[in-house]
C-alpha cells in the first residue's frame, strides 16, 4: 500500500461514483475553509485500483523548538472515503494513515464524519470514535407527493401552507445579490443566538464560495417584497446540503424557514439529488429546538459520529500543558477539545 499527502486530489475523486463523495470532499472546499496559516491536504492511500483520500485542514504546532503538524477535518463533513467496499482495504488504509501521520510529525487530528456515508462504521477499534448527535435528512428519491404526506409532518404542512397563503414567496438569487442579503440576515442572526466565533465567515470566505461551489445556490423568503429568510445550499449531484441559513426574528411567527426547507427539498429534487441533508441541532440534546424543527422534515435520522486520533501521546501531552500553564482561564472551558491548545 502506498500512503502519501497531498495538497491535489480532485484528479483523484473520478475513480469515485457519486453516492461514495461528497462536495466536502474537494480541493476546493477545503481550501475554503483553510485560515491564515493553514494548508489543504489530503492523506492518499492506495493498492491498485482501490483508493482511500482524508481531505484536511493542516495546522502548524511550535513546540520545545520544534515544528510539529495537526489536523481537522474542514467545517461541516468529512472523514475518509474510498471508491470501493472493502472493508479490509478501508481499516488497512486506517491503519496505514494513522503510522504515516505518526512518522510525518502530526501530533493529533479531529475527524467529524460524514452522517450519510456512515464513513465511521469501519474505522478500526484503534481509533477513537464518539457518536455526538442525530442528523435528519429528507430522502429526495420519493415521488413528492409521498414526500409531501409521509415525511413531512402534519402540523408542518399546515405551516407551509399557511406561509404561502399569508404571502410568503420564495426565489433563487444571483450569487452577488444573495450573499450580500444573505449576510445581512445570517449575521443578524448570530448575533440573536449569541453564536461561537466559529459560525461567523469573513467577506473572504464569502467571495471565495461564489468560485469553489459551483453548485451552490442562495434561497431567499420574501414577505412584502423584503427578504426575510436566507440560506445557503450546496451539492455534488447526489447528496444536497443545508448549508447555513438566517431569518429575522420579528417575521418568525409566518414560518418563513419552514416555507424555505419545503421549497428546497423541491428544487434540489429537481436537481436529481438523492437526499437533502438537513444537519442535526447546536448540541447532541434531542430536545434542541433546531433539531426539533428539523425533524418535522423527515423521520430519516442519521448519525454524527467524531473521531480523536492522537499519534504522538507524549509531545501532545506536552503542548496541552504548556497551554494550560499559559492559559489557566481557559483551561475548564475547553478541556474537551482535541484542539484546545489554539485557542
Amino acid at each position: 500500500m502506498t500512503v502519501t499527502i497531498a495538497t491535489q486530489w480532485n484528479h483523484l475523486l473520478k475513480a469515485f461514483v457519486p453516492y461514495q463523495t461528497d462536495v466536502y470532499y474537494t480541493e476546493e472546499y477545503i481550501r475554503l475553509n483553510c485560515l491564515a496559516g493553514q494548508d489543504a491536504m489530503c492523506l492518499i492511500a492506495t493498492e491498485g485500483d482501490q483508493i482511500f483520500l482524508l481531505p484536511f485542514v493542516r495546522n502548524s504546532v511550535q513546540h520545545d523548538g520544534a515544528t510539529y503538524y495537526d489536523f481537522e477535518t474542514a467545517y461541516g463533513y468529512g472523514g475518509a472515503i474510498a471508491n470501493t467496499e472493502d472493508t479490509s482495504f478501508i481499516q488497512t488504509a486506517w491503519d496505514a494513515a494513522f503510522d504515516h501521520f505518526k512518522a510525518n510529525g502530526y501530533i493529533c487530528g479531529f475527524v467529524r464524519f460524514h452522517p450519510l456515508l456512515k464513513n465511521y462504521a469501519h474505522v478500526p477499534d484503534t481509533i477513537r470514535t464518539i457518536y455526538d448527535r442525530h442528523t435528519v435528512a429528507v430522502n429526495l428519491q420519493q415521488d413528492i407527493d409521498d414526500i409531501w404526506m409521509h415525511q413531512i409532518q402534519t402540523g408542518n404542512r399546515s405551516d407551509i401552507l399557511r406561509a404561502g397563503r399569508r404571502g410568503l414567496s420564495f426565489r433563487l438569487a444571483d450569487m452577488q445579490e444573495g450573499i450580500e442579503i444573505f449576510r445581512s440576515i445570517y449575521d443578524t442572526t448570530m448575533d440573536r443566538l449569541h453564536a461561537d466565533s466559529f459560525y461567523y465567515f469573513t467577506d473572504a470566505y464569502f467571495a471565495d464560495m461564489q468560485k469553489a461551489l459551483p453548485n451552490m445556490c442562495i434561497g431567499i423568503v420574501e414577505y412584502e417584497s423584503e427578504p426575510v429568510a436566507a440560506a445557503i445550499f450546496m451539492h455534488n449531484g447526489y447528496y444536497a446540503h443545508y448549508h447555513l441559513s438566517g431569518s429575522k426574528r420579528e417575521f418568525q411567527r409566518l414560518c418563513p424557514n419552514n416555507f424555505m426547507l419545503w421549497n428546497a427539498v423541491q428544487l434540489m429534487k429537481e436537481q436529481g439529488c438523492r437526499y437533502l441533508h438537513l444537519g442535526g441541532g447546536t448540541d447532541g440534546n434531542e430536545e434542541n429546538p433546531l433539531y426539533r424543527f428539523k425533524q418535522k422534515f423527515s423521520t430519516d435520522r442519521y448519525d454524527f459520529v467524531i473521531g480523536k486520533l492522537i499519534f504522538n501521546p507524549e509531545v501532545y501531552e506536552s503542548v496541552c500543558a504548556a497551554w494550560e500553564e499559559a492559559n489557566p482561564e481557559k483551561k475548564e472551558t475547553y478541556k474537551r477539545l482535541l484542539l484546545k491548545y489554539h485557542y
